[in-house]
């Protein structure tokens, strides 16, 4: 697939004209249906966003529109727990109300961004994925390791993935850069940077492993935090091994991080629309 650039404002996607340089004189409009053309392609797409990305919020919930309105598709969160899809169930189908669902789930701190989405699946019956390890397993993972965590019931084990699929499908560039990103942060043992090796491992299996799942012969709209997808690896990388095609976004608030090998799509994101 050709890599394009697109500037993002809140009402329209912009690509460049030349060189996948971002400059603003030189943008002109484009539909999102070249966005669809590349999805209807692919089994999954994976949206890699930065957190506290506002805008980027809201083009997630714009493509999710977009998307969902000529395609059956299901969509898919590290957001949410595999032990709380029951409770994400309960509120899609509207067994319970918006404040038993919030009390009933420990959700991330900045959930409001992601509400207008969970909102809008639930009014178009989309089914959302609750794709990520439960944090208690991953900390028992990090902390104390592999043997402690294959002592867990069997009760337990059906909210993780396969253990083996932990230690398949490692990747070596992959593992370079979350050992790069630990190390920014001060010295650490052997054995605990191996842990949170593993922790890492543990999240992309366990996501890549519930899309495969769950797939159901949908297109399937996955979103992470970018650490997880960037450069095919995590997630993506692993989804790909599972023999599925891939389509990546990479959603970037400063421009000087965009580069062309991060995502399919680099969006960079702004604060200030462009005038219509």
């Amino acid at each position: 697939m050709k890599l394009i650039f697109l500037f993002l404002t809140l009402t329209r996607i912009i690509y460049p004209i030349e060189n996948n340089i971002f400059f603003k004189s030189k943008l002109t409009e484009q539909n999102l249906t070249s966005i669809e053309k590349d999805f209807l392609k692919s089994d999954v797409l994976v949206i890699g966003e930065e957190h506290d990305d506002k805008i980027g919020h809201q083009f997630k919930l714009e493509l999710i529109k977009f998307l969902s309105s000529k395609n059956e598709l299901i969509l898919s969160m590290e957001m949410f727990e595999t032990d709380q899809q029951i409770v994400l169930n309960e509120y899609l189908n509207g067994f319970i109300d918006e404040k038993t669902f919030q009390n009933d789930l420990k959700l991330w701190a900045n959930y409001e961004d992601y509400k207008p989405i969970i909102e809008f699946a639930k009014e178009k019956k989309i089914p959302v994925i609750a794709a990520n390890a439960p944090r208690r397993y991953v900390r028992i993972l990090s902390r104390k390791g592999f043997s402690e965590l294959e002592k867990l019931t069997e009760e337990s084990k059906i909210y993780l993935p396969s253990l083996y699929m932990i230690e398949n499908f490692r990747d070596k560039n992959y593992e370079k850069k979350i050992l790069e990103s630990i190390s920014a942060h001060g010295k650490m043992s052997e054995q605990s940077l191996a842990q949170m090796l593993l922790a890492q491992n543990l999240w992309d299996a366990s996501m890549s492993e519930q899309i495969y799942k769950k797939k159901q012969n949908k297109k399937i709209i996955h979103i992470n935090g970018r650490f997880h997808s960037d450069n095919r690896m995590g997630v993506v990388y692993r989804l790909e091994k599972m023999g599925l095609k891939v389509l990546t976004i990479s959603l970037i608030q400063n421009e000087k991080d965009a580069k062309s090998d991060l995502a399919d799509l680099v969006i960079i994101t702004s604060n200030t629309p462009i005038k219509q």
